[in-house]
Formats: structure tokens, C-alpha cells, sequence
């Protein structure tokens, strides 16, 4: 991963001043959130450690059963409303080839697309915790589905599995989500179908 691919920064620089500032409080606090995990003795691959850190930092309390769920390889991505990706472990930059620009700068659905119906029920998975519609963790029947990236510089394909979503809460608030998925490679088969 690159911190950039040009000197202006172009996606940055096509935000507004409060989402500029976003950007920069979201890098800035993943980079503390990092040299704290590792000032603490801690891998920075051990995802429970690094996610229990950040979810600390961030003043965000976890179901209590969702650590459980978290395997070595997993990717584990954190969501506020938007969506916006707040925090993801080092597995996540396994299968994807933004730029810190990209990731901080940009909606993450700006650069990836995945089979509808996969989206669809993602969507919902994600709206109903949000709404309390559903208040604790879900295990969504979303079947592992096709991912892409678009408009980056080396576009990666694969599959992903999202097997967990977890509400985080501040004050008895949901404040965001907690997706944990499982990926792997492309098999090189072109889909055919929709994609969002």
C-alpha cells in the first residue's frame, strides 16, 4: 500500500473542509491506535488486541460474544453510518490495493463493487442494526459473493463471506458495526451478473 499517487492528492482534495478534517482524524487515530497496540507488547496482527484497542480509543462497547468470533485470517471492519469505514485490522489490506488516500478520503463502495443481491442484503443487515431493529450480534445469510475493486491502480478480485455483524455502542447507542468476514481468491471465472 501506497500513502499516495500523486502530490495533490486528488481525492482529498475534492473534500469539503470538515470532510478534509475527517480524513485526518480518521488516519491520525488509526496511527495511534497502532503505536498504542504496539507500545503494549502487542502483535499488530493479532486482531482481538489491536480491534479491543481501537474500540477502547474510540469509547465504543462490543457485544460481548463477538471477539469469539474472530479468526486468525478474518477481516475485520468497523462502520459508522454512511457507510464509513472507521478502522479495519491488517488482514483487510490483504485483499485490497488502495491508496491511504483512498481509504480515508473516499466512501469504501466507492471503489468496490460485489454481486447485488450480496449488497442488497448487506445493506439491510446494516440498516437494521443501526434502527435496533435487530440489537445484538447477527449471523446474515449472505452467501460468499464477488467483489471488485474499481478505479484503483491495481484493481484486486475475490470472494468474501460475511459471516458476523456486531453492533458497537456508546451510551447505550448503536454508534456503528462490526462486519468480520472471510475472503479469498478470485478463481479467475468472469461473473456475469449485476453488480453494486
Amino acid at each position: 500500500m501506497k500513502p499516495f499517487r500523486s502530490e495533490d492528492l486528488p481525492v482529498f482534495s475534492r473534500l469539503t473542509s470538515a470532510e478534509k478534517q475527517n480524513a485526518v482524524d480518521f488516519i491520525t487515530s488509526a496511527l495511534e491506535i497502532f503505536e498504542e497496540t504496539r507500545a503494549e507488547g502487542f502483535q499488530l496482527n493479532d486482531s482481538p488486541k489491536l480491534l479491543w484497542r481501537a474500540l477502547r480509543k474510540l469509547g465504543w462497547t462490543p457485544q460481548s460474544d463477538v471477539f469469539d468470533r474472530i479468526g486468525e485470517h478474518d477481516v475485520v471492519n468497523i462502520y459508522s453510518p454512511g457507510p464509513i469505514q472507521v478502522f479495519q485490522n491488517l488482514n483487510f489490506f490483504d485483499w485490497v490495493s488502495l491508496t491511504l488516500e483512498e481509504l480515508y478520503a473516499a466512501p469504501l463502495h466507492q471503489y468496490s463493487r460485489r454481486e447485488a443481491k450480496a449488497a442488497e442484503l448487506a445493506f439491510q443487515t446494516a440498516v437494521d442494526l443501526f434502527t435496533g431493529v435487530k440489537s445484538s450480534t447477527v449471523f446474515p445469510d449472505i452467501p460468499e459473493h464477488y467483489v471488485e475493486e474499481v478505479g484503483t491502480e491495481s484493481p484486486t478480485k475475490f470472494y468474501i463471506t460475511i459471516h458476523t455483524v456486531s453492533p458497537l455502542k456508546k451510551d447505550g447507542q448503536v454508534v456503528a458495526i462490526m462486519a468480520i468476514s472471510r475472503c479469498r481468491l478470485w478463481d479467475g471465472v468472469p461473473y456475469a451478473g449485476e453488480l453494486l
